[in-house]
């Protein structure tokens, strides 16, 4: 069975879309005030240093106050263009670029800002192309699922296939379920005893010509699991844009890591030898506190699903050392060195200590500014999905520390705001 939902906009859509994007933008503009200019945080920064001492305090004020500004108004806005693929994933693209001039004209966007902005819708309507090709490629379920995967099952094996907004969306049983979440032919695990749940959303290996598809495996007992893959397929899809990081993959990355981890064993010197093994051990890491991300923000989404399953905290799920499917580092910790005393001191320090504190210092963040007075779930994601777990704290605390209040806008002189053009 497939459902491929190809379907036309109706007419009038592009009234109705402009009508929604005008209410909401109003909405947005009581929440959160426009800018007055257009707002450069680098250039701004920039200017902020040759200024003479007397005007800087006022000047970083200011500067703190629409940084936070901004970044809340691009949260809105993206919530708004999700919110618009999810209603009509066909939606034309200019109207979704009108939404980003809107935002932009009222939040000062600068054009590199604005770029960016197009960045993040064009890999939404890559994927979806993508997405049709290969589904008109492969009118066979199995077919289709196999180039996905890159596994061997065979004709009797039933698949059921939808065009989703964010993946190609797969149900199966339980048991063949677990043998695509392993890449394995042979494995007879289920899916539902892996420790994923009923669900996992991952993608197509990636080729010379074309970017990696996004699939998401549901059992046909997991409809429960939605949204929490949904947040999944858009760390897919919008992640490609905001988070390079780490690829092990990648050639040159390849070679960083394995001449550190070479330095490192050939080097008799202590400091040096610590050296090495540390840079390498935070590369890892941070490859690792990127799944963590993604995971957290799906967790996040579906906070039901967490009651659901017993997760008393997002940070608790992944500090446990059991090699499960969320146990990121347990190459490093179980590795044959793990009994030297350097090489157990470092894996302790950093993949351990350090990275525990990393995860319940960024789950502390986020929900500190969801539950926060015009802040929501759905709006902490958007402001913190494109920084690493390290900036989260940071982040809300600047989004927290604005000038809102009338209070703090007060410490600021009528001169001073003259002065900075304010």
């Amino acid at each position: 069975m497939r459902n491929e939902n190809f379907e036309k906009p109706p007419l009038g859509e592009s009234v109705a879309q402009n009508e929604r994007l005008e209410k909401y933008l109003q909405e947005a503009l009581q929440e959160n005030p426009p800018l007055s200019q257009m707002f450069s945080p680098e250039a701004e920064l920039a200017r902020i240093k040759k200024m003479p001492k007397s005007e800087k305090e006022d000047a970083i004020l200011l500067f703190k106050d629409n940084l936070a500004k901004q970044r809340r108004a691009w949260a809105d806005c993206r919530i708004f263009i999700e919110g618009q693929f999810e209603k009509n994933p066909d939606v034309p693209k200019e109207q979704i670029t009108a939404a980003i001039n809107s935002f932009g004209n009222h939040y000062g966007f600068t054009d590199e800002q604005k770029q960016l902005a197009e960045r993040f819708i064009d890999s939404f309507y890559g994927n979806r192309l993508r997405m049709k090709e290969v589904i008109e490629k492969y009118p066979d379920n199995t077919a289709l699922v196999n180039c996905l995967t890159g596994l061997s099952f065979g004709k009797e094996t039933e698949f059921d296939i939808s065009l989703g907004t964010f993946a190609i969306e797969i149900k199966t049983d339980d048991l063949i379920a677990g043998r695509i979440f392993a890449k394995d032919m042979t494995t007879n695990i289920p899916l539902t005893k892996v420790g994923t749940g009923g669900a996992f959303t991952s993608e197509s290996e990636k080729s010379d010509d074309l970017l990696p598809i996004p699939f998401t495996v549901f059992t046909k007992r997991a409809s429960f699991f939605k949204d929490h893959e949904i947040q999944h397929q858009k760390n897919r899809v919008f992640g490609r844009i905001f988070d390079a990081g780490f690829d092990p993959d990648d050639e040159q990355t390849a070679k960083l890591t394995k001449n550190l981890w070479d330095a490192y064993c050939n080097e008799e010197d202590d400091g040096p030898k610590r050296s090495f093994l540390e840079e390498y051990m935070k590369i890892w890491r941070e490859y690792a506190l990127a799944f963590v991300k993604d995971e957290i923000l799906a967790i996040k989404k579906q906070a039901t699903l967490s009651l659901k399953l017993g997760i008393s905290s997002a940070s608790a799920v992944f500090l446990k050392e059991d090699n499960g499917p969320y146990d990121y580092l347990s190459f490093l910790r179980d590795y044959e060195q793990s009994s030297l005393y350097l090489y157990k001191e470092l894996c302790q320090k950093i993949c351990i200590d350090e990275y525990a504190e990393i995860i319940k210092n960024a789950d502390q963040s986020f929900n500190k500014l969801a539950s926060s007075q015009g802040y929501s779930t759905e709006k902490a994601i958007a402001i913190l999905t494109d920084k690493p777990l390290t900036d989260w704290p940071k982040t809300v605390k600047r989004q927290l520390n604005t000038l809102n209040s009338t209070v703090r806008r007060a410490d600021i002189t009528e001169a001073g705001k003259e002065k900075l053009k304010f």
